[in-house]
């Protein structure tokens, strides 16, 4: 009991001259009581033992509680890599409910060098004198500050008719004034702050009230907390000018901030764990109610003392973070932290930067309002990464310079501060801002980042203003376009932090927050290599905001195990197949292990295996695409003279039309491909297809020659994707042996709508009561028909994408990011563009079999589109036809290629004899010459018959017969030349096709340009017998590629050498 009565004579008796534990004297009753309080022969009374009882049950429910969570507060083996030692113990320990924030800030290594902050005694131990304003001179001058000072003054806001406004006659210095005059305030927002907070809360301050403010509130507690909060808090914020913070002249605000923020890091005291968690409530009130948060920007000058007010609004909401309290953390994220920073947006705070002429108390104000704007920043983007707010501070607005370092900030005195300038010269006259390093560290790689200028400090805020970024970007839906120049941007990051850390040597384990920035990068990563690439069902990785930093915290430790058992099973040398090899650079993004979807384990996806009736309604849809596109090359050949007339162009300008059409296909054959390959078949018949719609409504509606010129290019390089890769669709769905079926319905397509086009832009010239550019009309309706019939029905052929697509699907359903596919580790676009590029004109220079073939189509599709011009001249000038009725000349030709596939199932029968009728055997590729041998003689019979028949005393259908013969050929040699370039070049075929497409389109695009000078100026007769004499140079080529094409196979760099895996055709047995 005399213990007990001894500790409360501490704190409500009056004064004492000697400690009553250890009977030591002490000149001032107050330093008596400060010695008591933590006296070490002070034995353990009942209130003591039931703290040491609170604090024992705490620590037993935070146990319980981790262990109930299946977690523990000791992180330190969660590692990304353990042979870097990068350790995730801050983020886990700070982000996790059952760990005590103050006891892991107070845990971090302390500078030895450090000077410890105390109250200056002149302050404790002057008493208040009746005259209260004379007496702060001699206050001032105990302190050695300045002479001039003036009392403080009531704040308006205390209730007047509260029952603590009239102070106790007990007041014994200036401090305890101030300490009073705070409890009046806490008194009256108490009240506020209550109304504000959940059950549980008003549950708890209930069990506090017999708390007495004035009993917390001393200068004995004050002296130890305000030394604590230096001490500690203050490295981790370190916003506060320690040499002229005096407690008795700062704000009441700041005062208080620091009071309580001290309270929570003093380890050990009685009433540190009743001070904070009692008082924030009504301390956060108090601060974010005075008037400059909800002042108008520029009027910072009604209140001198807006940036302690600041401080302290800062300092309270970092505290209160410390509560891990949900409705707290709402409290703050929804209100007062958008409070705090549209306060420092309107005081200029973001734009504050030191000035050339300084002298020390300008640097101190400068650096304060530095340090605001670069802690307020971090503390946003705190809020950002952990509870996914979004973010209240653009990188942009950023424009001020970094804080300067701490030496030079805490410097005593004028002198001190003019020897350390000196020193710190660089810092001061640094012109960078974070907006800049931003800019420069995800700007070009080649720009150099001057690593003098920066601090470990520097870098955390720089890699926590690309987390804001990153977060954006997510929330943009942006990821897929941001993310690799923030994967770039963090890999520089990277390489400053380790130059920069190892010039910092063993002072980095004291730079605070700082020292733990890589954790931050490592975060980064994951992010952006997890998060977007793997497409990870994590509640992290959703953009919803929370008040639960467990979200984060169970994201980090998910991947930190990925990567941990990752690790194990290198070490251990068990490498699944396709797994990659252990690399210095390993990112945490990485997989622990691939889990490849392939067609052998998902039969139903191989577009090869479904149904014949659904293989062939693709076909039909892909038939009525290719034919409609093919029929816009030639739609407008018969109304061309209309519209030359309607434009007053000549007839060789004219041809611009048809020419540019295939000049554009020309320019887009190379891309389609490359592009199919990344993206898929749909998407590229659909997107370029319904482009292509767009220009050809364009070539109908344009009023000038120039116009209609440029549209009909532009309908050409649309409608290049669809004729270029439709032989890819083909092969996508069909094995080699029923491609000899499928594929010469598809090159009837490709051939029939420019001979079939004509025959109807011939009657639409006939009917006068239709414009010329109904051609252009009708070829939008019916493509039109067949983009909406592909878009509703197509379904994507691509066998890469469709398992990409079904990787996609399983990591969305299991959260495992392992699943992948063979197609994401492939080129990417740009690359595959660049090998098209390169060996498209070396295939022609290289390769024999190219080079001919692709002569014979040339010379084909030369003579095909040269006929839209020499009809002209073969029937209607000799026969004295009309329009429409040369017009439907052009059905002969479609004929012809009609008969022609009349042919297709006996080969295609013949096939299936050549490989035993095995399901799934390949063929050797100078079996797909066959149709070739047969039709090359007939070129030259064709061309010659169609020349010197050609006349008016012979029938028309001689020459009819004679076009017939030629659209045998047409699709005999094209269907030849395709299947075999597919199957001799393999992989390089898209390549060798592409290649072939281009020159075929690009010479017959000339030779439309030629074909009215050719037919005026030679006739028919001998343009018939120049063209037939260069085709009897090609016509045994396909006997020869037939007979030799094995050997050149051989001899070919680029050649699939396929005799030992496919079927003899001699033999008919499978080697």
């Amino acid at each position: 009991m005399a213990n007990e009565r001894a500790d409360t004579r501490l704190v409500d008796s009056g004064p004492l001259s000697n400690c009553p534990f250890c009977k030591q004297t002490f000149p001032k009753p107050e330093a008596a009581r400060r010695h008591a309080i933590s006296c070490s022969r002070k034995p353990s009374g009942p209130k003591q033992q039931q703290q040491q009882q609170q604090q024992s049950c705490e620590k037993g429910g935070a146990q319980q509680q981790s262990q109930q969570r299946g977690s523990t507060v000791d992180h330190t083996a969660d590692r990304v890599d353990p042979d870097r030692g990068l350790s995730l113990f801050f983020l886990l320990s700070l982000t996790d409910s059952v760990v005590n924030a103050k006891e892991l800030i107070a845990a971090e290594p302390t500078d030895p060098n450090r000077r410890s902050v105390q109250v200056p005694s002149a302050l404790l131990e002057l008493p208040l004198s009746s005259d209260f304003s004379s007496s702060a001179t001699d206050l001032w001058a105990a302190l050695e500050g300045p002479a001039s000072w003036s009392p403080f003054q009531m704040p308006d806001l205390v209730d007047p008719e509260s029952p603590l406004q009239s102070f106790p006659d007990s007041l014994c210095s200036a401090l305890e004034y101030r300490l009073n005059e705070i409890v009046l305030q806490l008194q009256f927002y108490s009240t506020i702050a209550d109304s504000q907070q959940s059950q549980s809360q008003q549950a708890q301050q209930a069990q506090q009230t017999q708390l007495n403010p004035e009993s917390i509130f001393t200068i004995a507690n004050f002296s130890a907390f305000f030394s604590s909060y230096f001490h500690h808090f203050h490295r981790h914020l370190p916003v506060v000018h320690r040499p002229t913070c005096l407690p008795e002249n700062v704000s009441p605000q700041l005062l208080l901030a620091v009071f309580l923020a001290g309270a929570i890091y003093t380890p050990s005291h009685e009433h540190s764990l009743a001070a904070a968690p009692r008082f924030l409530p009504a301390a956060e009130e108090y601060i974010f109610s005075h008037p400059i948060f909800e002042l108008p920007p520029g009027a910072a000058d009604s209140f001198p003392d807006y940036i302690e007010i600041l401080q302290a609004a800062l300092i309270v909401e970092c505290t209160q973070f410390g509560m891990n309290d949900m409705q707290t953390i709402r409290r703050i994220r929804t209100r007062r932290h958008p409070s705090l920073v549209s306060a420092l947006r309107s005081f200029g705070i973001f734009n504050c930067r030191h000035s050339v002429d300084r002298d020390w108390k300008s640097f101190v104000r400068t650096e304060i309002q530095l340090r605001l704007a670069s802690w307020t920043f971090l503390m946003d983007c705190y809020l950002t990464v952990v509870f996914k707010n979004p973010p209240q501070i653009t990188v942009s607005e950023m424009v001020g310079g970094f804080q300067s370092s701490d030496d030079l900030f805490e410097a005593d005195d004028e002198s001190q501060f003019a020897n350390l300038a000196k020193k710190y010269q660089q810092d001061l006259s640094s012109s960078l801002s974070l907006k800049t390093f931003v800019t420069q560290i995800m700007g070009d790689p080649a720009t150099d980042i001057a690593i003098q200028d920066l601090r470990p400090f520097q870098l955390l805020v720089i890699i926590s203003a690309l987390h804001s970024i990153a977060f954006v970007a997510r929330a943009s839906c942006l990821s897929t376009v941001i993310s690799p120049t923030l994967l770039r941007a963090s890999s520089r990051w990277k390489q400053l932090w380790s130059t920069v850390s190892a010039q910092a040597g063993d002072n980095l384990q004291y730079q605070g927050c700082s020292r733990h920035a890589l954790e931050l990068w490592w975060l980064l990563r994951c992010i952006l290599e997890v998060g977007v690439v793997s497409d990870l069902k994590i509640a992290y990785l959703n953009n919803a905001a929370t008040d639960d930093a467990g979200e984060i915290h169970e994201f980090m430790k998910v991947i930190s195990r990925r990567i941990r058992r990752q690790t194990e099973l290198e070490s251990r040398g068990k490498i699944e197949a396709g797994i990659p090899s252990r690399r210095d650079d390993i990112s945490p993004g990485e997989s622990i292990g691939r889990k490849v979807v392939t067609a052998k384990d998902n039969p139903s996806l191989n577009p090869r295996n479904w149904s014949l009736l659904c293989r062939s309604k693709n076909i039909a849809i892909l038939v009525f695409l290719v034919f409609t596109q093919g029929w816009a090359g030639a739609a407008e050949s018969l109304v061309q003279a209309q519209a030359n007339r309607e434009f007053g162009v000549s007839n060789v300008a004219g041809n611009l039309s048809t020419a540019m059409y295939l000049f554009g296909i020309a320019s887009g054959s190379l891309f389609a491909g490359p592009i199919s390959e990344s993206v898929g078949r749909n998407p590229t018949y659909l997107c370029a297809t319904f482009i292509y719609l767009l220009f050809v409504l364009g070539s109908g509606l344009t009023p000038t020659f120039a116009g209609q010129i440029a549209c009909r290019y532009f309908v050409g390089l649309f409608s290049s994707t669809t004729l270029a890769i439709n032989g890819s669709s083909v092969g996508d769905q069909f094995r080699p042996v029923k491609r000899t079926f499928v594929f010469p319905v598809l090159a009837w397509a490709n051939v029939a709508g420019p001979v079939i086009a004509p025959t109807v832009s011939g009657w639409v010239v006939a009917n006068p009561r239709l414009h010329w550019r109904w051609t252009a009309y009708i070829t939008l309706i019916i493509s039109g028909t067949a983009w909406v019939t592909a878009l509703l029905f197509l379904p994507e052929t691509y066998l890469p994408i469709i398992l990409e697509w079904k990787a996609k699907h399983l990591r969305a359903i299991t959260g495992d990011g392992r699943y992948t596919s063979e197609h994401a580790e492939h080129e990417e676009i740009f690359h595959r563009l660049k090998k098209v590029l390169h060996l498209s004109a070396k295939f022609f220079a290289t390769e024999p079999v190219l080079a001919v073939l692709g002569s014979y189509l040339v010379l084909l599709y030369s003579l095909l589109f040269t006929f839209l011009s020499g009809f002209d001249y073969i029937f209607r000038q000799t026969y004295g036809l009309s329009t429409a009725q040369t017009g439907a000349c052009f059905a002969s030709i479609a004929v012809g290629e009609t008969v022609a596939m009349l042919a297709v199932p006996a080969l295609y029968t013949w096939a299936r004899r050549k490989t035993a009728y095995q399901h799934g055997a390949s063929l050797l590729p100078e079996f797909r010459l066959w149709p070739a041998v047969v039709a090359g003689p007939l070129l030259p019979v064709s061309l010659f018959w169609l020349g010197w028949t050609n006349y008016r005393s012979i029938s028309i259908w001689s020459s009819l017969f004679a076009c017939a013969l030629f659209g045998i050929v047409l699709i005999s040699i094209y269907v030849s030349s395709y299947e075999y370039i597919i199957d001799s070049y393999g992989e390089h075929a898209a390549i060798a096709l592409a290649s072939i497409t281009m020159a075929r389109y690009l010479v017959a695009g000339g030779m439309v340009m030629a074909a009215h000078p050719m037919y005026e100026g030679l006739g028919v007769h001998w343009t018939m017998t120049l063209l037939g004499s260069i085709s009897v140079g090609l016509a045994p080529m396909p006997l020869l590629f037939k007979i030799y094409g094995a050997t050149l196979r051989r001899r070919s760099r680029y050649a699939a050498h396929l005799d030992q895996t496919v079927i003899q055709e001699d033999s008919g047995s499978v080697n």
